[in-house]
């Protein structure tokens, strides 16, 4: 897998910057912290050690002991997410849970996936409107098992996987239903996901909101960000009212 994300850690530093929150890591499990700063220096997402000295309100305190955690707070107003067990998948969900607090959320009203199903395969994920992630996969393997960790672990509450028609959209389509049918009851319970079809003619300039605010990124990407943003003919999905 090939990721390509235009200045990712630099766009997450200035959104945490503009929201003025910092994110504080106190774990005492040795596990679960290598793997922690392991996922947070991957993601370009600064951090600092919690003491009561650099505590602030607003900040975002990442722990897996909440007891002890208090007694450095002295009162301030903190956004605390809970980190309890080591394994790759819980921590992704740590992860996201705190990127979408640096964008000044708890979740995203809107989540969009855009999918452009050529032969390398371009994936952007959108969080209301705002760029979250833009890869390039070289097999739908790839793309699923990157899907299926966004629709788990991000948080939000309605979701659209929107998809070009390109040469690979028939197995990308049945591949995501398939996954949808399987956790619809479990995980996905009560999210509304969509999924439609996207005509991916002229998808090869990048879209207006976008412009200025990237470098040179690959056709691929800009062809995912132009069918996320496009809606498409719906072909199936849990929906709630």
């Amino acid at each position: 897998m090939l990721e390509v994300f235009i200045s990712y850690p630099e766009f997450m530093c200035l959104e945490s910057m503009r929201n003025n929150r910092a994110v504080r890591v106190y774990i005492s499990d040795p596990r679960i912290l290598k793997t922690l700063i392991t996922m947070l220096n991957k993601e370009g997402i600064p951090f600092t050690e919690l003491t009561a000295n650099i505590i602030s309100n607003g900040d975002i305190v990442i722990t897996n002991n909440l007891q002890h955690t208090i007694k450095y707070l002295r009162g301030k107003r903190v956004y605390i997410v809970e980190a309890n067990r080591a394994t790759p998948e819980y921590l992704t969900n740590v992860v996201e849970k705190v990127k979408c607090l640096l964008r000044g959320k708890d979740r995203y009203r809107t989540l969009i996936l855009g999918i452009d199903p050529g032969v390398k395969i371009g994936l952007v994920i959108l969080g209301d409107n705002e760029l979250c992630k833009a890869t390039v996969f070289n097999s739908v393997e790839d793309l699923i098992s990157t899907v299926k960790l966004a629709l788990l672990n991000i948080p939000y509450e309605r979701a659209r996987v929107r998809i070009g028609n390109g040469e690979k959209s028939a197995r990308v389509v049945n591949e995501i239903l398939n996954f949808i049918e399987k956790y619809k009851s479990k995980e996905l319970k009560e999210k509304e996901i969509v999924i439609e079809l996207v005509d991916e003619t002229r998808t090869y300039n990048i879209p207006a909101i976008f412009r200025g605010k990237m470098g040179n990124i690959p056709k691929d990407v800009i062809s995912a960000l132009n069918i996320a943003v496009r809606k498409g003919l719906v072909i199936e999905g849990i929906e709630y009212s």
